[in-house]
């Protein structure tokens, strides 16, 4: 398998992946797309001990493209709540189906919330 045919493959199959699909749906759906993204506000204590990493999150993204559910999926606990609570302030480009129509549909995003400090 050529580089450029590898290349591809793992980007479509990191999209299905980043894609979630509502229940028994037996057509593809285009991702969600954030359009507004808010960052997390932590707070000073977490600033001064210096840590870092990533809560990965999934999202529940409804036909207008709000935020309707966030789940953790990796957790940092002293970081999780203020990290689901900026994930909820974020707006997307609905997801929809691949057909004709491209109907609107409720879809799940995944995404990661890194952070570091280095003070």
């Amino acid at each position: 398998m050529n580089q450029s045919l590898l290349v591809s493959s793992i980007i479509v199959i990191l999209l299905l992946m980043a894609c979630g699909m509502r229940e028994n749906q037996s057509l593809p759906a285009y991702c969600p797309v954030p359009t507004k993204k808010e960052m997390p506000m932590y707070p000073d204590i977490l600033k001064r001990a210096n840590l870092s990493g990533t809560v990965q999150l999934s999202a529940l993204i409804d036909e207008r493209g709000q935020v309707i559910d966030v789940q953790v999926i990796k957790s940092i606990s002293v970081v999780d709540s203020v990290c689901v609570e900026a994930a909820k302030q974020w707006k997307f480009t609905p997801g929809r189906l691949a057909d004709q129509n491209g109907k609107y549909i409720n879809a799940k995003f995944w995404f990661p919330i890194a952070f570091e400090w280095n003070l």
